[in-house]
């Protein structure tokens, strides 16, 4: 907690500085979720984007990894792609409608955009997306 109020107070580097030793001892603590909100202040967003999958906290991953605004996300590629993917294959497994609309982008396909459309819900989630990437990532995320 030390490390996170130096970097409240500090600026620049210093504070990234902080935040980054912050995160650091959050992971020695087993608090993940905390070592990545450190990590994401410390603008190391590649790192907190896998402790946020890690944590089980998709959506949080899931905002760096695929910024709302349409903004070029700051998370490397090769991570995003695969927290997206994984985010899918928990929102269909856990068949949470209560907020389909924000996961509705993540179903998007260059033909066809879902996001804002009236008639997004969890069956047109799961026609967007193949059978065949559903068994991939049920494969891939027991190994995980």
């Amino acid at each position: 907690m030390a490390f996170s109020a130096c970097g409240s107070m500090a600026h620049g580097e210093t504070a990234q500085v902080c935040y980054r030793k912050a995160a650091e001892c959050f992971l020695i603590a087993h608090e993940t979720s905390l070592a990545a909100d450190n990590y994401k202040a410390a603008r190391e967003f590649t790192q907190a984007a896998k402790l946020y999958r890690k944590a089980g906290q998709f959506s949080d991953a899931v905002l760096l990894a695929r910024p709302h605004d349409h903004s070029i996300s700051l998370v490397d590629p090769d991570v995003a792609e695969d927290i997206i993917d994984l985010a899918r294959l928990q929102y269909l497994r856990t068949n949470d409608v209560a907020s389909v609309r924000f996961k509705c982008s993540l179903f998007e396909t260059h033909s066809d955009e879902m996001t804002g459309k009236p008639g997004c819900s969890l069956a047109a989630l799961m026609n967007s997306w193949n059978t065949r990437n559903f068994v991939e990532l049920t494969v891939r995320a027991n190994l995980s």
